[in-house]
């Protein structure tokens, strides 16, 4: 029994299998290339998710944390720096609320020592950020440590707060 695409007579080849092969080694490449040319910018998405869930959580530790101990103040500096204002009453913190003494001392003690506070919030070396809480164009908060090189490697957060009855603009940036 002869199978006609294995069926050779003098040397000669069948050119549809000839063809075949070539479309097949065409559309392997083809399908290397595309999957070689989406692997970077899945990394990029990946590292892109990773500095956003890192943004909301220095979120929450300063401006939704009242800190540990939640009663801290100048004079029992916290394990944890938190921003936001606790009720010895309720034993609760109040959501979007600011504590004007704790924001006080940070802008006045440690705001210009960035290191203390990103240890003290256990960030990685390579986490960087920048705080600023303002109204009307006062600065009650400026906090950073150098800029980000690259604008594409930025994930801002904006946020409406209170601080002792005036509310403001809490803009979180974080490379």
């Amino acid at each position: 029994m002869d199978i006609p695409l294995l069926k050779q007579d003098k040397a000669q080849g069948n050119l549809g299998v000839i063809i075949a092969v070539v479309l097949l080694i065409i559309m392997v490449m083809s399908a290397t290339m595309s999957i070689l040319d989406m692997a970077p910018s899945v990394k990029e998405a990946s590292d892109r998710f990773v500095l956003q869930s890192r943004t909301l959580d220095i979120s929450n530790l300063l401006l939704n944390d009242p800190g540990l101990p939640a009663d801290w103040t100048s004079d029992n500096l916290p394990d944890r720096i938190g921003l936001a204002e606790y009720n010895n009453f309720s034993n609760s913190t109040l959501r979007n609320k600011l504590d004007w003494k704790k924001v006080l001392y940070i802008n006045d003690t440690i705001a210009n020592n960035y290191t203390k506070v990103s240890q003290n919030l256990s960030l990685e070396n390579s986490t960087r950020f920048w705080l600023k809480i303002e109204s009307s164009g006062r600065v009650y908060l400026n906090m950073t440590e150098g800029y980000p090189s690259r604008l594409s490697d930025v994930v801002v957060l904006t946020r409406i707060m209170v601080i002792n009855k005036t509310i403001v603009n809490v803009t979180l940036m974080v490379w």
